[in-house]
């Protein structure tokens, strides 16, 4: 008795659904256009790249079917790991200049104390609307052999030019520079957002109890501004172990690969090695290391 009565609340469900989509057909009709590309360019992609990653295929002839080959061979490509590697080293550069630097910065141009904030907030959040190429092109000017714009400077105080794009270290030091530079804006407004929300009358309280500027820093706003610190710290992993822009644009992966991060393997794989079933199960691998590291992230974070 219970199924016949579960079978027939299931079907008046579906034609009750089917009755308010044929009265509101015209908004359904409206909202149409990004289900059908979210179909074609989301899921139809999804799917048919994890079909693609257990094929060899070069994107003109017929596919083979490889099994977990691709992901085999990748797990035995020293230079895959260099990559890795290299991803790593550039997210724990600069992860202070994207998590820590915007915060203080906040701080700063919070203080009712500075004279001009919106100007300077239009200044700090301007790298964030510039393009990155053209960002990157500069900066190489800026770094690229011994006459360049820092060196002449640091020859001029008396110290040696710096080989920034020719070294190994100092070429991840640039990127760091370049990558750092440009994400301030962002997780500064951010930070903003967040210390203006915090209820000046904690703050006059604390201040009455005699509590000092660092104290309350320490004791009121980290606290308080928890939630958007974790925030800014996974989208800064996130973007670090995707990186691509940066390192192509300022030092194409070099000296001797030392700047190559994943997403640059990946697309090297794809488009000039032609290998698209070995690129996507590269890219699948890629995500599921940021995933990983970003729910280890969050958990650790929540702990604490």
């Amino acid at each position: 008795m219970n199924v016949l009565t579960n079978k027939q609340s299931k079907a008046q469900r579906r034609s009750d659904l089917w009755l308010r989509i044929k009265k509101n057909w015209h908004a359904y009709l409206f909202i149409s256009p990004f289900y059908i590309l979210f179909s074609i360019f989301g899921v139809f992609s999804l799917v048919f790249s994890i079909y693609v990653s257990f094929h060899r295929w070069d994107g003109l002839t017929p596919m083979r079917w490889w099994g977990l080959g691709n992901y085999i061979e990748l797990f035995h490509d020293p230079y895959f790991f260099n990559t890795v590697k290299n991803t790593f080293i550039l997210l724990f550069l600069d992860f202070p200049l994207k998590v820590f630097t915007p915060l203080l910065l906040a701080v700063a141009l919070n203080s009712s104390l500075l004279k001009g904030r919106g100007i300077f907030r239009t200044l700090f959040y301007l790298p964030e609307v510039t393009s990155t190429v053209v960002v990157a092109i500069v900066f190489k000017y800026f770094f690229k052999g011994d006459t360049s714009l820092v060196n002449y400077l640091i020859v001029s105080l008396g110290g040696s030019p710096i080989p920034w794009l020719t070294n190994r270290f100092w070429a991840k030091i640039s990127i760091m520079i370049l990558s750092g530079w440009m994400s301030q804006g962002y997780h500064m407004l951010l930070y903003l957002a967040g210390l203006q929300s915090i209820p000046q009358e904690v703050v006059e309280a604390a201040i009455v109890d005699g509590a000092n500027g660092v104290q309350i820093f320490t004791k009121i706003t980290i606290p308080l501004l928890k939630p958007i610190i974790i925030f800014t710290s996974i989208i800064a992993v996130m973007a670090g172990l995707q990186r691509f822009g940066e390192p192509y644009l300022l030092t194409k992966g070099g000296p001797a690969r030392a700047t190559q991060t994943m997403i640059m393997y990946l697309m090297s794989k794809a488009f000039s090695s032609y290998r698209l079933g070995y690129a996507t199960a590269a890219g699948y691998v890629v995500a599921m290391v940021t995933l990983i590291v970003s729910l280890l992230q969050l958990k650790l974070q929540e702990e604490d």
